[in-house]
């Protein structure tokens, strides 16, 4: 048997590659689109960065014990 989904996001404009989760269940989700977003375990955005021209599309997330992420 499946989970049941507790929430959805719908702020990227394009693909979401990779999502990360750090210990306080923050969400950080990585997209094509050329960010990275920061959601709480709710699942509402805390932030947002665009990156540069030449990261347009972001591949891959990840976050260590002190909230430090990495794409």
């Amino acid at each position: 048997q499946l989970g049941t989904v507790a929430w959805t996001f719908n702020g990227h404009t394009s693909d979401v590659n990779d999502v990360a989760v750090d210990e306080d269940e923050r969400v950080y989700t990585a997209s094509t689109d050329g960010t990275i977003r920061k959601l709480d375990k709710n699942g509402t955005q805390l932030w947002s960065k665009a990156l540069t021209i030449d990261l347009r599309r972001v591949l891959g997330v990840s976050v260590d014990i002190n909230h430090m992420f990495m794409v």
